[in-house]
């Protein structure tokens, strides 16, 4: 299997953009000498477990006391507002208030390669505004991406609600839900 990489423009839009203000030169200092992740001088793509630890790490030094679903599911969040505020990603967040929340999980397959290369996503109808997602590859991180799920289709549909169903360490289902 290829080597699964988080592409540079994912971590700036997280490290650079999102948490910017809130990482300490110290901690800048421990992200590069513990896991070679200089955020002023980003690589092109660094290996997904780059991404794993840094989140771990960074949950620590910003939530300490939080529990770690709630903490990693805020760092989604704040990653997916980092993302949203760059150029590309406003006008994916106006694309996708245009396509409501079922046609952006169609896309959301193409939209996440261009932060990685290593992600499938299959989403499957329940019901009105009830949808299934089923996610690979990332099932260390299923509470990041809830929470850049729920901030990414939030903006789509009322009460729009995502929910980790299951995860087994390598594959995530979650369930989308809103007011149709």
């Amino acid at each position: 299997m290829t080597e699964k990489l988080y592409f540079e423009n994912a971590f700036h839009s997280t490290f650079g953009v999102a948490l910017k203000d809130k990482l300490t030169s110290h901690f800048r200092a421990r992200l590069k000498a513990e896991l070679d992740l200089d955020l002023e001088k980003l690589r092109p793509a660094y290996p997904y477990t780059t991404l794993v630890s840094a989140i771990r790490m960074t949950q620590a030094e910003l939530f300490p006391g939080v529990p770690s679903e709630e903490s990693e599911a805020q760092l989604g969040a704040l990653a997916f507002r980092g993302f949203a505020s760059t150029m590309i990603g406003r006008a994916i967040v106006q694309i996708t208030k245009l396509l409501g929340p079922a046609r952006s999980l169609a896309r959301m397959t193409h939209n996440t390669k261009s932060s990685m290369n290593f992600m499938d996503l299959a989403s499957r109808k329940l019901g009105p505004g009830c949808y299934e997602l089923e996610t690979d590859e990332i099932g260390e991180l299923p509470f990041f991406y809830q929470g850049m799920f729920q901030e990414g289709l939030s903006a789509t549909a009322k009460n729009l609600r995502v929910e980790v169903v299951s995860t087994d360490g390598h594959h995530v289902l979650y369930r989308i839900s809103w007011t149709p």
